[in-house]
């Protein structure tokens, strides 16, 4: 088994764009722009001592436009084993891998999550992105890079490993690599769906490493826990991460790229385990882990016998301890589902809703945040849910006030007779972007989204639903646009705009130098703001997230992050 002194492979993180939005995503970085080449020669350099290869991943780096010449950098400054770890998209013709070979590249290390085809294209949201890498490993193989096969254990693919081998065999892998699935807050909802219980993993994960030997093409496992695989010890693979320095890639490069730096296993774990990764043991806990030693007996007890068994420690409170479907039974006799602990309550309580979860998920949400009993539930991004509507449906149940924020989305479609369920909402929040510069110049004419916009305020508002447009402001360039085309009649109603998220405390100091109401509603108490209100933010894990003022002041109330209440 490699020991920790032993070289390992560096994976550098060379970029944080994103292609899409995939299942298999822990975190949903920052949109940093690519480091430097000069910044990741620095960050192989600082690992060279302990790596006997390099592999340049993000992220998605084949989106640099300067890889061929990061790569060619690498290889002149001697990192050994040079590889690229993509997902293959974007190399299915030779003549677009040939500039990588000539720059020194030597291996490519292409995504495919299992044989099936289906499965790979669930996992990636991609539909015939399998038959893209597919062909991406022939283009490779046909200009001679060694081709590498990295597939992300889960839970619905782990039966199919051993079949997966073969298949990965048949189409030219020179080596395999397993990997654990990595779990963080992007998708954290689906952690149960997805990873595979550490458990059941033995047997699956020796077979695969068998049937590899058979073939003659080598399979490691890398980020593993010795005890995933007790029958391979030597399949087990390191790999370190590293990327430029910095304050801003801090958080992407720190993050464990397999699996550890993590929590130790069990006591009969060897020190090079890769150990697990704590977010693993957030969710699924230490039972499976500690069931047994290295010899497959029983740990010894805790509590020795004639002694006191010691009290439970804190709960870690991931969410409202409340049960989804008894609090709506609940909710449907006329009773609000109770509060699961005291705690201070919140003037608005926002909830983000993304498209792909699922309609349970979003319902346990709901009932977790009307739990909290805010003074007024703000649902975000609802609208582009497929079940919106009858979600919407199930929302007065809640016996909370709601707002909805977002565009038509799914509702579009719908026959006015079925938007009837909107009525029960406090309002309908229908949010602008910016207009371009080159509108006023124009002659003022209305932006297009803007035209879909009041489209849609328009028909919610003949059904006798309460509706606001809300401009999205990122400085004081896009406020004054905002303001003069209230002035000017192109948006109806009152002034209302809320701050990007992307937004800077300098940006939020150039506002305060706008005098209207709408803007000094987003400042904070510091900058002469007026009108906060306590805001939160419900995470994916049923948490609480309060908004807090950039100034740095615990005594300042702060502004509104997103949304006026």
């Amino acid at each position: 088994m490699n020991e920790p002194s032993q070289p390992r492979t560096l994976r550098l993180i060379a970029s944080a764009q994103a292609r899409r939005d995939s299942m298999l995503k822990p975190v949903r970085w920052p949109p940093l722009p690519d480091p430097p080449i000069e910044a990741l020669i620095e960050g192989w350099r600082r690992r060279a001592p302990e790596v006997h290869r390099v592999t340049v991943s993000g992220g998605e780096p084949t989106t640099r436009a300067d890889l061929p010449e990061l790569i060619a950098a690498l290889a002149a400054d001697g990192a050994p084993g040079l590889g690229l770890a993509t997902d293959g998209l974007a190399l299915v013709r030779a003549a677009a891998i040939q500039p990588l070979v000539d720059a020194g590249l030597v291996r490519a290390c292409l995504a495919l999550h299992c044989g099936a085809s289906d499965a790979h294209d669930w996992l990636v949201g991609l539909p015939g992105a399998a038959a893209r890498v597919r062909r991406a490993v022939r283009a490779c193989r046909s200009v001679g890079l060694r081709v590498t096969i990295e597939a992300t254990v889960t839970r619905c693919t782990a039966p199919l490993l051993p079949e997966s081998v073969v298949v990965f065999a048949a189409l030219g892998a020179h080596e395999i690599h397993l990997q654990p699935l990595c779990l963080g807050p992007a998708n954290h909802a689906h952690a149960v769906t997805l990873a595979p219980r550490l458990g059941q993993l033995p047997v699956l994960l020796e077979a695969a490493v068998r049937r590899g030997e058979r073939l003659g093409v080598p399979v490691r496992l890398q980020g593993f826990p010795s005890c995933a695989a007790p029958g391979a010890p030597d399949a087990i693979e390191h790999e370190i991460r590293g990327g430029p320095g910095g304050a801003d890639w801090a958080p992407v490069v720190a993050r464990p790229a397999r699996g550890g730096p993590g929590l130790a296993c069990c006591s009969g774990c060897p020190p090079s385990c890769p150990r697990i990764a704590a977010e693993y043991v957030e969710v699924f806990g230490w039972a499976e882990l500690n069931a047994r030693g290295s010899s497959g007996e029983p740990p010894p007890p805790v509590v020795s016998p004639g002694a006191s068994v010691p009290p439970p420690g804190p709960r870690r409170r991931w969410r409202p301890a409340v049960d989804a479907r008894i609090a709506r039974a609940r909710a449907r006799d006329g009773g609000p589902p109770p509060r699961p602990a005291p705690g201070p309550s919140v003037d608005v309580l926002e909830v983000e809703v993304t498209p792909d979860a699922t309609s349970r998920l979003v319902r346990q949400r709901l009932v977790w945040a009307s739990a909290e009993r805010p003074g007024l539930l703000r649902l975000v991004g609802l609208a582009q849910h497929p079940r919106a509507l009858a979600l919407l449906a199930e929302i007065r149940l809640l016996h909370t006030a709601a707002e909805l924020v977002g565009g038509a989305g799914t509702l579009a479609g719908r026959p006015d007779g079925a938007l009837a369920v909107l009525a029960h909402l406090q309002r309908v929040i229908v949010p602008l972007e910016p207009p371009p510069e080159a509108t006023e110049a124009s002659g003022g004419l209305e932006p297009r989204a803007w035209v879909a916009a009041r489209a849609w305020a328009l028909r919610l508002e003949s059904l006798g639903i309460e509706v606001e447009l809300s401009g999205r402001i990122d400085g004081i360039g896009a406020a004054g646009r905002f303001l003069r085309a209230w002035e000017r009649g192109l948006l109806p109603g009152t002034p209302r705009l809320h701050l990007a998220t992307t937004g800077t405390w300098a940006e939020l100091v150039a506002l305060a130098r706008v005098d209207h109401p709408a803007v000094r509603s987003l400042l904070p108490a510091c900058l002469g703001g007026s009108g906060l209100s306590r805001w939160a933010r419900l995470d994916e894990r049923g948490r609480t997230v309060g908004a807090r003022c950039p100034c740095g002041s615990p005594s300042c109330p702060g502004p509104r992050p997103r949304w006026g209440a």
